[in-house]
């Protein structure tokens, strides 16, 4: 999910309880992180992001440039940095 700087806070809280509800329902973990887009753009990868619609006034974003890749990696390998912890 990519969200605004605004956005982040209200958005990870929100995916944060998500996430509890899906580890007390179903027993699965969902990761959630945020990690900010400078830090992507300082693996020198750059982020390309359109707009579509997929009907009208329905619209999603779409990714390009490895972008996602870099996200996921820091995600996973350094989740100290950008991992939320959302257990409490």
């Amino acid at each position: 999910m990519c969200a605004p700087e605004d956005s982040v806070k209200p958005t990870a809280l929100q995916l944060s309880k998500l996430q509890k509800i899906l580890q007390e329902s179903f027993g699965l973990e969902l990761r959630v992180a945020v990690i900010p887009m400078q830090d992507i753009r300082a693996k020198d990868v750059d982020v390309h992001v359109a707009k579509l619609e997929i009907t009208e006034n329905k619209y999603i974003a779409l990714f390009r440039g490895g972008d996602l890749a870099v996200a996921d990696r820091l995600a996973k390998n350094d989740k100290g940095n950008y991992e939320i912890d959302t257990t409490s």
